[in-house]
């Protein structure tokens, strides 16, 4: 997990409690799921736990973390975009014909319409992208496992454009991107993060993550009334369950569908 990654074992050892929550909690807002957050959690625990078999730290500090909540699946819901919030945010990432713009358009662009995860989006290769097919190949997902992505026909002329303009034939797609475009260091998944915060900030939307993209690209096609089990493939969900978790779609659409079941002739 990249906001422990950067910590060295001595940083790890000497956590204190109010740290430990402050660093739960910021791994909330960033979106990481439950597992991988109480995941990260036991093995901190372990590595306090070896200092204080080592006599550097003391068993009181132990057992103050171990006080620490595991985090409860489904606590952290998320949101979605409108269709406000995105016609305004292409509006602005439009207006201009700055090349980070044009970047940070094409990363919206993938995100809203091919519902990727950060890590899929930074490895993404120029290779991977068939222009004419309009799919993109996903070499590995979450699990390592790979898939094929269709991307719809309004992502295309981002694509196009990001590619025309870098005259990109291999190597990485997304990257790192000054105004002369001369920068082209490959982007990680904090990045992306600060982009989007950043992008959508600009047009006054906030509390916003990268995920919540995800979410938004999932509960749409199901709000068009794709079928749940091709949704479930097209987001490279291994279980139909976990696609359930992202449907945000309002009470509205509960409504609508009891009134029209009707018992009183065929279908």
């Amino acid at each position: 997990m990249a906001e422990l990654s950067h910590l060295n074992v001595h940083q790890l050892y000497t956590i204190d409690y109010p740290t430990a929550c402050q660093l739960q909690q910021k791994l909330l807002d960033m979106d990481y799921s439950a597992r991988s957050i109480n995941r990260a959690f036991v093995a901190l625990f372990g590595v306090v736990k070896v200092a204080v078999l080592s006599g550097l730290v003391s068993n009181k500090q132990l057992q103050k973390l171990k006080t620490i909540k595991r985090v409860k699946h489904g606590e952290h819901r998320g949101r979605i975009l409108t269709q406000a919030n995105i016609s305004g945010l292409f509006e602005f990432l439009n207006s201009t014909n700055s090349i980070v713009y044009k970047r940070d358009a094409l990363i919206f662009a993938l995100l809203l319409g091919a519902g990727f995860r950060r890590s899929e989006l930074c490895a993404l290769q120029v290779e991977d992208c068939n222009l004419d097919e309009q799919t993109v190949f996903i070499r590995k997902g979450k699990g390592n496992k790979s898939r094929i992505t269709y991307l719809p026909d309004w992502v295309m002329p981002y694509l196009y454009c990001w590619i025309n303009i870098n005259s990109l034939t291999t190597g990485t797609l997304i990257y790192s991107a000054n105004h002369n475009g001369k920068s082209r260091l490959p982007l990680d998944g904090s990045s992306i993060y600060r982009i989007i915060k950043r992008r959508l900030a600009s047009i006054q939307v906030y509390s916003v993550t990268p995920h919540d993209l995800r979410r938004t690209y999932i509960t749409r096609l199901l709000e068009q009334k794709v079928d749940l089990n091709t949704v479930r493939k097209m987001a490279g969900h291994a279980d139909v369950s976990t696609t359930i978790v992202y449907d945000k779609r309002s009470e509205q659409v509960m409504k609508v569908a009891a009134k029209a079941l009707d018992y009183s002739k065929e279908v």
